[in-house]
């Protein structure tokens, strides 16, 4: 099924935040409110104006280090739905992150359960890994596309 990210509880990502050890700067809050407004696949250009509609004080390369520091602290992870430019999408609390990409429309289809968990697990116990998330992007044409394809 198709949808748009379900806006989640600020709360968990500020959480996340706090017990990593950073501040929850104006910034920080700022972008994490604007993540949880908007649909779940976002570039860069898109957050940005959002987070200029809550609060046109916060610049850009800010808006930009807040979104390294959540990619590095694995709140959100970049897409790569076209060449052109990454998008974002908010990891969710357990890690797990799947969708279906189009590659002629570019159309994502967020999947509710990924369907590789079970053997993600099994290979972590075979590597000894604990996982703490992946993204899985699967790559196939929408039912829109698919007749051009045939």
């Amino acid at each position: 099924m198709t949808h748009e990210h379900s806006n989640p509880e600020i709360s968990v990502f500020v959480q996340r935040l706090s017990s990593a050890g950073y501040k929850l700067t104006l910034a920080r809050m700022t972008v994490l409110q604007a993540l949880c407004e908007l649909p779940g696949h976002c570039t860069s250009a898109v957050i940005l104006e959002k987070v200029h509609e809550l609060d046109a004080s916060i610049g850009r390369a800010s808006v930009f280090r807040v979104l390294d520091l959540l990619c590095s602290l694995a709140i959100i992870r970049p897409t790569y739905v076209s060449a052109s430019t990454p998008e974002f999408v908010l990891m969710p609390e357990n890690g797990h992150h799947a969708h279906i990409i189009c590659p002629e429309c570019h159309k994502v289809t967020e999947l509710d359960t990924c369907p590789l968990d079970f053997h993600l697990t099994q290979v972590a116990e075979e590597y000894g890994i604990a996982l703490s998330g992946h993204i899985l992007e699967l790559f196939g044409y929408c039912p829109t596309c698919i007749p051009g394809r045939l």
